[in-house]
């Protein structure tokens, strides 16, 4: 992945999940201890300007977890179903090619779509 890629990302990561909870009533305060290498990877975070405090780092990773963790019945009933298929197509020797790359751009272009229609929520 070359530079100018990879800091497209991380711009859109920043719009996906960097800014939109900074406006959330911070109603906790909750005390955690992390890993040395977490520890940089935050302060790298915030000396970056991906985020404004250590807390905001924080809150966008969990908020990113919870986004991910939080997959409707009908989301798992899709996948489900498009897993079935690929292994049925699969039985019947129909294949396609190992094109990481391919792969790679196909997977960041539905990201990008479905962040596009499906813009984090503020709780």
């Amino acid at each position: 992945m070359d530079t100018n890629h990879a800091a497209a990302l991380m711009q859109d990561e920043r719009a996906l999940w960097g800014t939109w909870y900074t406006g959330l009533r911070r109603r906790q305060s909750v005390n955690v201890t992390v890993n040395p290498k977490l520890a940089r990877f935050v302060e790298e975070q915030v000396k970056a300007g991906r985020f404004s405090t250590p807390e905001d780092v924080v809150n966008g990773a969990l908020a990113r977890l919870q986004t991910e963790q939080e997959l409707s019945e009908t989301e798992v009933a899709s996948l489900r179903a498009q897993v079935a298929l690929g292994i049925e197509q699969a039985d019947r020797g129909e294949l396609m090619p190992w094109d990481p790359g391919a792969i790679e751009t196909e997977v960041e272009r539905r990201a990008r779509a479905q962040a596009r229609s499906n813009p984090p929520k503020k709780s």
